[in-house]
């Protein structure tokens, strides 16, 4: 409970009134903070008297010790393209229209036979913005491999993105090849 302090401190023989007791005592329950043990479990409390904090669109979030904060939600999406056999080309897969903006922040690459003699480079495009939105390149003899370094991580609601080959294995392409493009919103 919150440390509350007196109003009125009354000495011997003072008349008590009606509304310095009223005081007091308005005093006292306008500074009482309650804990969970000190509410019954039936209590039927508005939520409109309960304040939590935070902002909009913020949810309570707890930090492991015994303390709180306010987080933003943060929903996760992934866009995944697929490639049988790597050839070097545009528009290889699907192209996805992104249904809200969000923002890319980490791609994947794997290929189930690692290229061989030079790296496989393949990008995700967006269409609408005519721009690249991530290069990753899987270096010869490696399967997967990861990037967070975007190259136009703005993706805006509508816009169409496409999977690029830009360079195969010189010995060996590669095989099926999976790029997924991981992205946050809002």
């Amino acid at each position: 409970m919150a440390n509350t302090t007196r109003s009125t401190i009354w000495t011997s023989l003072q008349i008590l009134t009606a509304a310095a007791l009223n005081n007091e005592f308005n005093n006292l329950l306008n500074s009482l903070q309650l804990v969970d043990a000190d509410v019954a479990s039936n209590a039927q409390i508005a939520t409109t008297k309960i304040l939590f904090g935070g902002s909009s669109g913020q949810y309570v979030k707890s930090n492991g010790d015994g303390t709180i904060s306010y987080a933003g939600l943060v929903v996760n999406r992934a866009f995944g393209f697929t490639i049988l056999s790597p050839f070097v080309g545009n528009g290889l897969d699907w192209n996805p229209t992104s249904p809200q903006a969000m923002t890319a922040v980490k791609a994947w690459i794997y290929a189930d036979t690692a290229p061989t003699g030079a790296s496989l480079i393949a990008r995700v495009y967006n269409v609408t913005q005519a721009r690249d939105v991530v290069t990753i390149t899987l270096t010869a003899t490696n399967q997967t491999t990861s990037t967070t370094s975007m190259t136009n991580a703005a993706i805006a609601a509508g816009d169409v993105l496409r999977f690029d080959i830009t360079q195969i294995g010189s010995t060996i392409a590669g095989g099926k090849t999976t790029v997924i493009l991981e992205c946050t919103q809002p």
